[in-house]
């Protein structure tokens, strides 16, 4: 009885890890297409859409951003690229603030290479609607 038992969990088990397969297998596809668009527009030192932050205030730079990430995203932009600096990371967290809970943005991440590492952020735009 207790095999019987052990072999029904078993089977719920793998039935329900295949309903959520195709469903795993989309976010892992979306996550690539992301993460190409991102390093596409990182080999680009002239990539456009850009944002530079540079000597705006906070208050600024998040009306500009937000403005930024609107009209990228209606050009359908697949990334931007926003140029916020290291200075006193104020700037960069507020980048980092608003792409983590911004409706249009699938993914980001910080530059990879040496001339931008701590002061250039890359964010991947959705394409739903």
């Amino acid at each position: 009885a207790n095999n019987a038992v052990k072999h029904n969990v078993v089977i719920k088990v793998i039935r329900r890890l295949f309903m959520f397969l195709p469903m795993l297998a989309y976010v892992i596809a979306m996550r690539e297409q992301a993460e190409a668009a991102m390093f596409a527009a990182e080999l680009d030192p002239n990539y456009e859409p850009s944002l530079d932050l540079h000597g705006l205030s906070v208050d600024l730079a998040k009306h500009e951003l937000e403005a930024f990430l609107n009209h990228a995203f209606m050009r359908r932009a697949l990334a931007v690229k926003i140029i916020h600096g290291r200075g006193q990371d104020k700037l960069k967290m507020l980048v980092e603030k608003t792409l983590k809970t911004h409706p249009i943005v699938d993914a980001w991440r910080g530059a990879s290479d040496m001339r931008g590492a701590g002061a250039v952020t890359y964010a991947a735009l959705s394409r739903r609607p």
